[in-house]
């Protein structure tokens, strides 16, 4: 059953040109499998169970993913956001202070891990960077030496 492209998704893909390049070069031996069924640009709306729902009310089975989805389930995800928020809620949101969640976040990575430090980052990128950027203060070195394409 083919499902009707949403026009939500044509104007997403006229704006963003991530979009139409994520949908013509992420898999070139399936691109039009891909095309057909895993629209990169679908507007969700929700998800249901395993599912995701568009807009356009349309349901599929999510089968790309996100990290805690992919881990536990978007209704275990749900409850995790309903728990985090019953603890958040009364501090709104601030930046750059620290609060007693991740004190507790550091002090069961250190025990799970055995180190005496733990950084947290937002990104794969920014973990690299930090870490080179420590490499370079510990040893007093000013230049970094980086491979490409190796």
């Amino acid at each position: 059953m083919e499902e009707e492209v949403s026009e939500v998704s044509l104007e997403l893909k006229k704006m963003i040109s991530d979009l139409r390049f994520t949908s013509a070069r992420c898999f070139p031996a399936f691109n039009g499998v891909v095309q057909k069924y895993l629209d990169p640009s679908m507007a969700l709306d929700r998800t249901e169970g395993v599912d995701v729902v568009d807009i356009d009310e349309n349901s599929a089975m999510d089968i790309s993913g996100s990290y805690g989805v992919n881990v536990c389930g978007y209704e275990k995800y749900k409850e995790f956001i309903e728990e985090g928020w019953k603890t958040a809620k009364k501090q709104g949101l601030f930046l750059g202070s620290l609060d007693k969640t991740v004190l507790d976040n550091i002090a069961r990575l250190r025990k799970i891990s055995g180190q005496p430090e733990v950084s947290f980052h937002m990104s794969g990128t920014e973990a690299v960077m930090c870490a080179v950027r420590v490499a370079r203060f510990n040893t007093r070195r000013p230049l970094v030496v980086t491979f490409g394409g190796a």
